[in-house]
């Protein structure tokens, strides 16, 4: 994926690139881009919709600073054809065992708290990449498999 995707009315999905990322030095009238500068339109090729958006940086979109491919280590920056993996694992419950002392107070007690269920995201800096992981280490990845972005 070289960018954010966006579903159109007609029903094709249109990829927005990703932004280059921002220079982290202290904004100034003179040199910050007016919020309208940074706005790009993307026109639809199927049906002609245009579309006035914001584009993502790499960081924005993986919501983390400085987002790794999880096989090469490579910092992952615009020009990657960025893979994400989303797995999911589902809610735990807390464990008791039957306690051996007769106190009608303390039947049960627990062995391991409830868990929250989870979402892991996982990004690769190509298909190629991806499937390397995969041939390597087969799926070695936390929860089960719930979708792909290419």
């Amino acid at each position: 994926m070289k960018g954010s995707k966006v579903l159109c009315g007609c029903g094709a999905t249109i990829t927005i690139p990703f932004a280059a990322k921002k220079p982290l030095d202290i904004p100034s009238s003179e040199t910050e881009a007016a919020p309208s500068a940074q706005i790009e339109r993307v026109k639809c090729p199927y049906c002609g919709f245009e579309f006035r958006v914001i584009p993502y940086t790499v960081e924005e979109f993986c919501g983390v600073p400085d987002p790794h491919c999880h096989n090469c280590g490579k910092v992952l920056d615009e020009n990657d054809d960025i893979v994400v993996l989303h797995t999911h694992e589902d809610a735990k419950p807390a464990e008791y065992e039957l306690e051996a002392s007769l106190a009608p107070d303390k039947l049960y007690r627990k062995v391991r708290e409830a868990e929250p269920e989870k979402d892991h995201r996982y990004f690769f800096c190509s298909r190629d990449c991806y499937s390397e992981y995969l041939k390597k280490h087969g799926f070695n990845f936390e929860g089960i498999l719930a979708w792909i972005d290419e």
